[in-house]
């Protein structure tokens, strides 16, 4: 079955074994597995890899992803920016309750980071500020990126009453 394949790729890139993987629905409808943090970087960091050296599967997929950048994130949204704004050279994906996954090809790094209480306020701001100190982005972000990296908190009136942004 596509399910049954999806779960082997899964676990051919990650290393874990697909009877360790507790599977479940997404908000979308579709299938999802839970992963260790280490193991998702690791096929974030594979992927990437793959996807240098020429393999079919992993080149195919993220050309797809490069040629419509708007289909793995949506429009305006945080994967597509960076997708955009950096011309395919970085690749996230958001996931479930804080999670964010990142590829980068050309220098083969696998990044996976988890708020932990699940919300997204730091999640983008985290990613970014990873990939700077990983010298992946200029210490300047680019405007549509830097509109990610300072989350504005509103009181009950709608005034700017303190932000979120990295402590580094």
């Amino acid at each position: 079955s596509v399910q049954r394949g999806c779960l082997a790729e899964v676990a051919r890139w990650s290393d874990v074994p697909i009877d360790d993987m507790p599977i479940a629905v997404d908000g979308c409808g579709v299938t999802v597995m839970a992963l260790p943090l280490e193991n998702m970087a690791l096929a974030y960091a594979r992927w990437g890899r793959a996807v240098t050296s020429g393999d079919a599967f992993a080149l195919r997929t993220a050309t797809a992803i490069r040629r419509h950048p708007h289909l793995l994130g949506g429009t305006d949204r945080f994967d597509t920016v960076v997708l955009q704004e950096t011309g395919g050279a970085v690749i996230t994906k958001v996931g479930a309750e804080g999670v964010h996954s990142v590829a980068v090809p050309s220098a083969g790094i696998g990044l996976a980071i988890k708020v932990e209480d699940g919300a997204l306020r730091a999640q983008h701001i985290a990613v970014l500020r990873f990939l700077q100190l990983l010298d992946i982005l200029p210490a300047t972000l680019p405007p549509k990126l830097a509109e990610w990296a300072l989350k504005p908190i509103r009181n009950t009136r709608g005034e700017v009453v303190g932000e979120i942004r990295s402590a580094q």
